[in-house]
């Protein structure tokens, strides 16, 4: 895990240079604590400076590289890497996890490697292969690969969009990227202001709906996952290409259910043992879910961690949502060493303005403060790498809201005896029947437009009564009927939507958060090996016959996750109680009200009396959400200096 960030000119960078190298070492130095370097070339397309103080004039392009040491920690693995006939440039974030078979193919080619990490394989496999060698490549990644005899940069980010990766524009002259927009929106470039359309979305929504396309900064955009961007280091001219789809299902319709828990099985066992391998210690961001826990299982049955397995867990104090007792119970199981988080309120407003630097873009409650509490638990404890669960719901229908796809999809191809069945399931077989499951229904049968209008017709407006919609009101709508054709087309369509949008933001989320603690986090389940067992699946098989979620993976987890945490139904998730948190945090809410002086989406005067509303009834934990959501934009666009917001 590292930082990555580049400047480009067609002239010379001269001092606006200098500035963004010293703003990317600023930007990026809790992704990268353990050694920083540069490296800048000229007009001829020679390594002219690397390391030392910046001194740009006459150049025509620099990288800089902050590294976190996982894999060679030693000074081999130093980066940006330069080849032998300093022609070829590399700066990669993220992990490969089947170098070790790359650097095989590699040595019965002749390759001889010095160091024993993933970094020096990757760039001699790219020197060897170049682009067409990406399809080859296991793991989560944004690299920068530089070919000066060429002239041409490759920027690439892995299939699921894991690894970050951004890039901006300024004039037909410079050209910058890096692995957060803080580095972007550094005043080297002028300013930045608010994209007011992605910004409604999430108002709205809670989250961007469109996070492959754009950011909430209108002049940075997102590299796609599973897309490399060829650059012209001449003209900056650039091309777009996927070297990957983000998503795909191959289902076997005529494979036996036995054959497929068997596949999930041994890729996930394979996975996980690839997963592990690091030169710093290991642990798990334990929920006391089926999916986390059957991570922390699997080290066991491993025995990867030789008897030493370390589990971080966020507990909520005296809550009902609390998942205290599934959490202890699967340490126990496991034989993990468990260290329990309670963030407080005072430590949530002292770190809120940092951890959304970190995350340089806003987000909606203070779940992803909690998140962020259990990485800096395992780097106070020296675990630099955790191992997280997410993708498993987005990958096997696992919400609650699919329960609800599934059944509309039967009843509209009229398969009502399916369509009976899946319900009788649902209700007298213990499955959970949640407003999200009714929403989703209501939304597929009368369409979203008539769903809102319903809500506001009994007082829950689906847009906050403070946020003005002014020209954002077509995109608005479309967005809302973009999120409806996901559903309504059927169980595959809102998976692949769900996997394309919403996964993209819970990476997000959990690559900001770990990398703020100097943390890597890795996703096992959306390993390429296991993503395809799954993607093989036919939609029949996501529900067990009882309507159990994620069915074969719960059989290919038998023998290993202990049976009480494969039965469980009645998972929490990462949740807290939001109206208690809010009115907790009243000082922070105050403080930025009190500076927001203008704000073109949101009305202060109503987002003010509607939380003066709340602290006198504190019971609403989707107002607090929607309160929670306006202060991150207000206090984002205060940190960023945003304009236009």
């Amino acid at each position: 895990m590292c930082g990555v960030s580049g400047f480009l000119s067609t002239t010379s960078l001269r001092q606006k240079g200098v500035d963004f190298v010293d703003a990317s070492f600023r930007a990026l130095a809790s992704r990268g604590p353990n050694s920083r370097g540069w490296i800048g070339w000229d007009s001829a397309g020679e390594v002219v400076q690397s390391g030392g103080e910046p001194s740009l004039a006459g150049l025509r392009g620099a990288i800089c590289h902050t590294r976190l040491s996982i894999l060679d920690v030693t000074e081999r693995g130093f980066q940006p890497m330069v080849s032998p006939c300093r022609s070829k440039l590399l700066s990669f974030n993220g992990e490969i996890y089947n170098f070790r078979e790359l650097r095989s193919e590699l040595e019965a080619q002749g390759e001889i490697f010095e160091g024993s990490g993933d970094t020096e394989v990757l760039f001699r496999w790219l020197c060897v292969h170049g682009q067409a060698g990406i399809s080859k490549l296991d793991g989560m990644f944004a690299f920068v690969y530089i070919d000066l005899k060429v002239q041409t940069i490759l920027l690439v980010r892995d299939k699921y969009g894991i690894k970050p990766l951004y890039f901006r524009r300024e004039g037909e002259n410079y050209f910058a990227f890096a692995s957060t927009p803080a580095v972007l929106a550094d005043r080297t470039f002028g300013g930045v202001s608010s994209n007011l359309e992605a910004a409604v979305g999430f108002l709205r929504y809670g989250a961007p709906l469109r996070p492959t396309e754009e950011t909430l900064f209108k002049e940075i955009l997102p590299i796609r996952p599973g897309e490399c961007v060829r650059l012209d280091l001449k003209t900056l001219a650039f091309t777009r290409e996927r070297w990957c789809g983000v998503y795909f299902r191959e289902v076997d319709q005529g494979r036996s259910v036995e054959s497929h828990v068997e596949e999930i099985r041994s890729q996930f066992l394979a996975d996980l043992r690839s997963s592990l391998v690091a030169d710093v210690p290991v642990g798990v961001a334990l929920s006391g879910g089926l999916d986390s826990s059957a991570l922390l299982f699997g080290m066991k049955h491993l025995d990867a961690e030789k008897g030493q397995i370390w589990a971080f867990s966020h507990v909520e104090k005296n809550e009902l949502c609390s998942e205290q007792a599934w959490i202890d119970y699967a340490a126990q199981e496991a034989g993990a060493r468990l260290v329990k988080i309670y963030p407080t309120p005072d430590e949530l407003s002292a770190g809120y303005d940092r951890l959304l630097l970190a995350h340089s873009e806003p987000f909606c409650d203070s779940s992803i403060y909690s998140e962020y509490a259990v990485f800096r638990a395992a780097q106070e404890y020296g675990v630099k790498v955790i191992l997280n669960g997410q993708g498993v719901d987005e990958l096997m229908a696992g919400y609650d809201h699919y329960a609800a796809i599934r059944l509309t999809e039967l009843v509209r191809s009229g398969c009502l005896i399916d369509a009976g069945v899946s319900l009788q399931r649902q209700y007298f077989y213990g499955s959970r029947v949640t407003s999200a499951m009714i929403a989703t229904t209501l939304k597929i049968i009368w369409g979203n437009r008539n769903f809102e209008a319903l809500t506001s017709f009994f007082g829950k407006a689906a847009l906050p009564e403070w946020v003005r919609l002014g020209g954002s009101e077509l995109r608005y709508h479309q967005d809302g009927e973009l999120l409806q054709r996901a559903y309504s087309a059927g169980t595959t369509a809102s998976m692949e939507w769900s996997v394309r949008n919403g996964l993209v933001n819970l990476c997000r989320y959990a690559d900001r958060s770990s990398m703020a603690c100097s943390v890597e986090c890795r996703l096992p389940f959306l390993r390429t090996g296991i993503s395809r067992s799954f993607s093989k699946v036919p939609v029949s098989l996501l529900y067990g016959p009882r309507g159990e979620t994620k069915y074969l993976l719960r059989r290919a987890l038998e023998g290993i996750v202990s049976p009480k945490l494969l039965s469980r139904r009645d998972k929490v998730g990462f949740a807290n109680n939001e109206s208690k948190r809010l009115l907790q945090s009243a000082a922070l809410v105050d403080e930025t009200l009190a500076h927001a002086h203008s704000a073109e989406l949101i009305d202060l005067k109503t987002l003010r009396k509607a939380w003066q509303g709340f602290k006198q009834r504190p019971i609403n934990d989707g107002l607090a959400r929607r309160i929670w959501s306006s202060i991150s934009y207000l206090r984002w666009a205060q940190l960023f200096n945003v304009g236009s917001a």
